[in-house]
């Protein structure tokens, strides 16, 4: 299980070589997020995807302990990666 979220985090999080300027402002998640299960995985940098970034929604924002969280929402099959700054949200069949 620890491989497995290692390799999730190195997928998800990294060097953030590319920074958000005002014209690529964050996107706000509107959509209803339901967490389901989380892991705490440190202080890991989220990186900026232009399809798949967002502000983190209030839900996970309330889980965060100035931490990054891996999360599931399966009702949304929704799979995250989210701290302070921003979360990526990407969709799971």
């Amino acid at each position: 299980m620890k491989a497995l979220l290692k390799i999730l985090s190195q997928f998800f999080s990294g060097q953030d070589n590319q920074i958000i300027t005002s014209e690529e402002l964050l996107k706000e998640y509107k959509w209803k997020v339901e967490i389901d299960k989380f892991v705490e995985i440190g202080s890991n940098r989220v990186n900026y995807s232009k399809d798949y970034s967002f502000q983190t929604p209030d839900e996970i924002l309330k889980l965060l302990n100035n931490n990054t969280l891996l999360w599931v929402d399966e009702r949304n099959n929704l799979l995250g990666f989210s701290n302070n700054e921003k979360s990526l949200n990407n969709p799971f069949a």
